[in-house]
């Protein structure tokens, strides 16, 4: 993020300003997950999840002031705040109650190892080409993503 923030003409205090911003916005999804739990399905809430993901780094990546990076941070809030829990009940309705713990299990590595590779992928790229291209090739590895997501969990919801 500190990268970004300086891609744009921040600075360490835009980089804390950022992280803030994504953190609060994060707090109403996560407090009225239950009641979101209640009006949609999992797989609704995850696909929802998938698209503001692609929202948030698209909205970076085109962020040319420390303004529009604000506004990009604020689809957080619908994005990793609604992923987490999603992805646990998910996992809990896909699953049978003796496998939830290994299903989760599952959900945290792959999370873990995305990460992973993800960050050093772009760190990478940012070694070679810059915050830019590091930013436009997540853009479309997210848009790869969400259509891979959406498409397995629509395929799910009919093989039930």
């Amino acid at each position: 993020m500190y990268q970004i923030a300086v891609n744009v003409g921040g600075n360490e205090s835009t980089n804390g300003g950022l992280l803030a911003l994504q953190a609060i916005v994060e707090l109403p999804a996560m407090i009225f997950f239950t009641k979101l739990k209640d009006r949609f399905d999992s797989k609704i809430l995850l696909s929802v999840s998938a698209v503001f993901y692609l929202l948030k780094i698209f909205f970076t990546a085109i962020a040319s002031s420390i303004g529009m990076l604000y506004f990009s941070m604020l689809f957080q809030s619908l994005a990793f705040a609604l992923f987490i829990p999603a992805s646990v009940h998910f996992v809990d309705e896909i699953m049978s109650e003796k496998d939830a713990v290994k299903g989760q299990a599952f959900v945290t590595i792959a999370m873990t190892f995305s990460s992973l590779i993800g960050s050093i992928l772009g760190g990478l790229i940012i070694n070679l080409l810059g915050v830019s291209a590091s930013l436009y090739f997540a853009t479309l590895i997210t848009f790869v993503g969400v259509i891979v997501s959406i498409s397995a969990l629509v395929r799910i919801n009919i093989q039930k």
